[in-house]
């Protein structure tokens, strides 16, 4: 399901569909990918896509808000005790992650229904404890 061209083009499709809404982040990645072009030559390279930090913010909010899969499968490797309850997953236990609800939790991530690229910017991330899932 998430291999393939189909993925692909539908990111594509929404990172388009966003910056046509939100024209300062279309601006902001555009003044980006043009100045760092330029010290390339214009030519596009890993070197020159991995200084697109704008992009990368881009990238990883398009796929907040729009996660490919609506959920992930995964099995408990260790005892873990839900934080603020005594409830515990035992070794072993097959769990269902919900991204799309994660991902669009307002406590996590504040106006989850807005694309925002920077709540991905410097310590504002929510990489850490599983609460973005791409």
């Amino acid at each position: 399901l998430a291999a393939g061209s189909d993925p692909i083009a539908n990111t594509i499709t929404v990172v388009m569909y966003e910056l046509a809404f939100n024209p300062l982040v279309q601006k902001q990645l555009q003044k980006e990918i043009d100045l760092v072009l330029q010290k390339y030559g214009g030519k596009i390279s890993y070197e020159a896509l991995s200084e697109m930090a704008y992009l990368d913010l881009v990238n990883q909010e398009t796929n907040r808000k729009y996660s490919l899969a609506g959920f992930m499968r995964r099995e408990c490797t260790i005892p873990f005790q839900i934080p603020d309850t005594d409830v515990v997953i035992e070794k072993g236990t097959k769990i269902v992650i919900p991204m799309h609800t994660i991902h669009n939790d307002p406590s996590i991530y504040p106006e989850p229904e807005k694309f925002i690229p920077e709540r991905f910017k410097g310590n504002n991330h929510h990489t850490n404890g599983g609460k973005y899932l791409p």
